[in-house]
């Protein structure tokens, strides 16, 4: 789901010439930012493999975060058109 901070327009301003698979990767990268969050998390706190693993299934909500304009600016510096 999508956080209340997302401007659209300024989302399809920067990604003017953007092919469709380039949007289709920065929004799928812009969604795993938040897992990518977690997973720092859990190595910050020391933990790997099952017990990251663990962390990851006690925090599931964490997971579910809305994925915010600065995710999507992020995405949209890792791809490019």
């Amino acid at each position: 789901h999508l956080a209340d901070d997302l401007d659209l327009d300024d989302l399809a301003r920067r990604t003017a010439g953007y092919s469709g698979a380039d949007i289709a990767n920065v929004c799928r990268d812009a969604a795993m930012m938040t897992v990518r969050r977690a997973i720092d998390a859990a190595r910050a706190k020391g933990l790997s493999g099952s017990r990251m693993h663990q962390e990851l299934l006690d925090n599931q909500h964490q997971l579910q975060a809305a994925v915010s304009h600065d995710d999507f600016l992020a995405a949209i510096h890792k791809v490019s058109p």
